[in-house]
């Protein structure tokens, strides 16, 4: 069982409890509630012995479950450990996964190779994919050839792609 499958065991027992709770007072245990849960978690841990309890109870992860533990999780490489355990359990991650992934990279040469993942299994990056790319070049060049891509593939820049880089290398990206 992988680290990234539970949180610490007090984590856990307070998830559990809540579930108590939630049950006492009629509440249903459904994935929304766990989503919700994993979601407004303050720490890591606590999201992941959401995850845990969830399981327990007969819930199934969902996507959305999953893009939830990798944008909290605490680097790209637990990033991508949840998108292991997303294939492992067949289920497909969405461009928004991929978003987070690239995201939470903290190098650029770990966020450039991507787009290419993502088309490989039919997910089309988004003009938040390549604003999100363009934020992490390292350089004005590398920059530009994300706008080059973003046009080749008919995807609009925004008011949004020309600010992510600093205001001197603008005026430059827009020609």
């Amino acid at each position: 069982e992988r680290k990234t499958r539970g949180g610490s065991t007090e984590e856990k027992e307070e998830a559990k409890c809540w579930v108590e709770v939630m049950g006492e007072e009629g509440s249903e245990s459904t994935e929304r509630n766990y989503n919700t849960s994993i979601a407004k978690a303050n720490k890591y841990e606590e999201a992941k012995s959401w995850l845990e309890v969830m399981r327990e109870e007969g819930i199934q992860p969902t996507v959305r479950t999953y893009n939830t533990l990798i944008a909290k999780a605490t680097g790209h490489e637990e990033a991508k450990s949840w998108l292991e355990v997303m294939r492992e359990e067949g289920i497909q991650p969405t461009v928004r996964t991929y978003n987070t992934l690239i995201a939470k990279a903290t190098k650029y040469e770990e966020a450039k190779s991507w787009p290419e993942v993502m088309r490989e299994e039919g997910i089309q990056p988004t003009v938040r994919t390549y604003n999100t790319l363009i934020a992490k070049a390292t350089g004005h060049e590398e920059s530009k050839s994300w706008l080059e891509v973003m046009r080749e593939e008919g995807i609009q820049p925004t008011v949004r792609t020309y600010n992510t880089r600093s205001e001197e290398h603008t005026s430059e990206l827009q020609s």
